[in-house]
């Protein structure tokens, strides 16, 4: 895949280091997904059934976990931790986050209940990555 070419009058974004990173706040990635849904087709997309968005979506998902999995390699590589002595991968543990995000979808919860199952997910996954 190639980089973006970026217009001679923007700057591309800033590099992000990952000693920064952090995981998105619940809230705001909670949000991002309602808004995707909230769109006239969003549903459809995210549906793991309908076989006209099937293979987008499951594009998608090897997508979002190599992303995942790269950051959390980076922040296990900077803090020195050995996921597979925890037995873990990378690619493991992101992909356990994004099946219980989609089961948390599957279950249709309120936004409460799903806010409240992000955040117990996100502490989930910072625990199993921490010193």
């Amino acid at each position: 895949m190639k980089p973006p070419r970026w217009p001679k009058t923007a700057s591309p974004p800033p590099a992000r280091s990952s000693r920064n990173w952090s995981p998105p706040s619940p809230i705001r990635f909670l949000a991002l997904v309602k808004r995707f849904c909230d769109t006239p087709h969003g549903e459809e997309l995210l549906d793991l059934k309908n076989a006209l968005a099937a293979d987008l979506h499951a594009e998608w998902r090897q997508r979002m976990i190599a992303a995942i999995a790269r950051a959390i390699g980076a922040e296990t590589a900077s803090t020195g931790v050995d996921l597979a002595r925890r037995g873990l991968t990378p690619e493991g543990v992101s992909s356990i986050f994004l099946a219980g995000l989609e089961g948390m979808k599957a279950q249709g919860a309120d936004d409460a209940a799903r806010t409240e199952g992000f955040s117990q997910l996100v502490r989930l996954v910072a625990l199993a990555v921490a010193p």
